[in-house]
């Protein structure tokens, strides 16, 4: 995909594709490890309000009341509590910070279909849907969609959305279009 707008074309034609529609409905549960306040943070936690699927949750975690998110994710959970709900990180099982609040938020999640999104995604309405059709298909196990960033003020932004738009999105669609690999 690299080069000569390969990229550019692949992601376009992988864009104006038929989205997939399920039939079924089957509740989610949305875990949302925060750390810290993210630029954009609020406008990335409320565009999940904003979903047109029937039956979700959307758990917002925070390793302790000290993480500069959890007040952010207590307002949101108070002003809308029943679309957010929020996790205090129970235990550190590894040494991985992230990986230690998605065992928390996992046994916390009330649904059985648990999609894990950063605190820095932002994602269209039709997020859930897409993935609930593409979980109809008894082979599939797990889903991840192609990423791209924007909205970069500082410079991990910056270098993080540089290397998920150049590199991981590309890949994905790549791995899909070129190798029929579904990732």
């Amino acid at each position: 995909l690299a080069g000569g707008g390969g990229g550019f074309r692949g992601a376009t034609r992988h864009l104006r594709g038929p989205k997939p529609v399920p039939h079924a409905f089957p509740p989610i549960s949305i875990l949302k490890p925060l750390c810290g306040l993210d630029d954009a943070l609020e406008e990335n936690l409320l565009c999940f309000l904003e979903l047109d699927y029937p039956r979700y949750e959307v758990v917002l975690g925070v390793k302790d009341q000290h993480d500069s998110a959890f007040p952010l994710a207590l307002r949101l959970t108070r002003k809308f509590p029943w679309r957010f709900r929020l996790a205090l990180q129970r235990s550190t099982p590894g040494h991985n910070p992230k990986v230690n609040q998605l065992v928390t938020l996992a046994a916390v999640a009330k649904h059985d279909i648990l999609v894990i999104s950063d605190s820095n995604a932002r994602v269209g309405p039709g997020y859930l849907s897409e993935m609930a059709a593409l979980f109809e298909d008894p082979g599939v196990g797990c889903v991840t969609n192609p990423v791209v960033g924007f909205g970069e003020r500082r410079w991990g932004s910056l270098l993080d959305n540089l290397h998920m738009s150049s590199t991981v999105g590309p890949g994905m669609i790549g791995a899909k279009l070129f190798a029929g690999q579904d990732l």
